[in-house]
């Protein structure tokens, strides 16, 4: 229902998007189809792969990401929806328990390359959409 919530929300709501965003998303699209290939052992640089064929097809989604976020950015602020710090530390324990890892060592990675904004901004993405949640009205179709 979340996803189809958010789905709607880009559906139905226009606005310039950054073009700089886009490209950001798109960087970490393909950054994260290159990690989860070499994470299955696959070396990325010996493929046979367009990889400007695979930036543009995922482009549009990229385009849909950083639409979604800044309607829930802009929700989340006329809402005044805040993370706490016991919610990160909640949510740090458990990516330590689902990882089997020490909870210092997510912290650390966590701490570098914005990973604690970022989980911050997931957060109160999730806090957001509950709140649309419980006040969406469901029509059957």
């Amino acid at each position: 229902m979340r996803e189809k919530l958010l789905e709607w929300l880009e559906d139905n709501n226009e606005f310039e998007i950054p073009q700089s965003l886009v490209e950001r998303q798109l960087q970490t699209r393909v950054q994260r189809l290159v990690r989860d290939l070499s994470r299955q052992g696959i070396n990325p640089q010996r493929l046979d792969v367009d990889w400007a064929k695979i930036r543009e097809d995922q482009q549009q989604q990229a385009i849909r990401d950083v639409k979604g976020s800044l309607i829930l950015e802009y929700i989340a602020e006329r809402e005044n929806i805040a993370v706490t710090q016991e919610e990160v530390e909640e949510e740090i324990e458990k990516i330590a328990s689902d990882t089997n890892r020490p909870k210092e060592r997510v912290r650390e990675v966590l701490s570098r390359d914005s990973g604690l904004d970022r989980l911050r901004s997931q957060i109160r993405n999730k806090k957001t959409l509950d709140l649309l949640q419980s006040k969406a009205r469901i029509i059957p179709l």
